[in-house]
C-alpha cells in the first residue's frame, strides 16, 4: 500500500470550519473596541466643546452665536465625522432677561448605548433622559 503525501478533503474543510469560527469571534471583539475608541473620541470632543464655550462666553458673557465660532464649529465638525453632530441651545434667561446666558450640548454615543451631555453649570456626564433642554421655568439649561 502506497503512503499519500497530503491532507484529505475532510481535514481541510475542518480547518476551514475552524478558522472561520476564530475569525467571527475577533470580528465580534473588534468591532465593540471600534465603538468603545469611537464613545471615546466623542467624550473627548464634547469636554472640548465645553471648553470652547467658556471661552467664547468669556469674550462676550454670553454663549448667543456660539454655534459660529470657529474653533466651537471645528469641533463640532470633528463629532460629526465620528457621529451625527451635536444638538446645540441657547436660552433666554427669564429671571434676568440676559439672553445666552445658558448652554447646554450632548452627542448621542456612536455604540448607542447612552448620550453624553455638557451644560454650563459644568456637569459633563451621561444623559439619562435623553433630554438637552431648558428647565420648565426657562432660567437654566441644564443636561437632564
Amino acid at each position: 500500500m502506497q503512503k499519500s503525501k497530503g491532507f484529505t478533503i475532510i481535514e481541510l474543510i475542518v480547518v476551514i470550519a475552524i478558522i472561520a469560527i476564530l475569525a467571527s469571534i475577533v470580528l465580534v471583539n473588534v468591532t465593540s473596541y471600534l465603538n468603545k475608541a469611537k464613545d471615546a473620541g466623542v467624550i473627548e470632543y464634547v469636554h472640548q466643546l465645553q471648553s470652547a464655550a467658556m471661552a467664547f462666553y468669556l469674550s462676550g458673557f454670553t454663549y448667543t452665536g456660539v454655534t459660529s465660532d470657529a474653533t466651537y464649529a471645528a469641533i463640532v465638525s470633528k463629532i460629526g465625522a465620528i457621529n451625527p453632530a451635536p444638538t446645540v441651545t441657547t436660552y433666554i434667561n427669564a429671571a434676568t432677561g440676559a439672553v445666552g446666558t445658558t448652554y447646554c450640548v450632548k452627542s448621542t454615543m456612536p455604540s448607542g448605548a447612552t448620550t453624553w451631555c455638557s451644560d454650563s453649570t459644568g456637569y459633563v456626564g451621561t444623559l439619562a433622559s435623553g433630554k438637552c433642554t431648558a428647565t420648565t421655568d426657562a432660567t437654566t439649561t441644564t443636561c437632564q
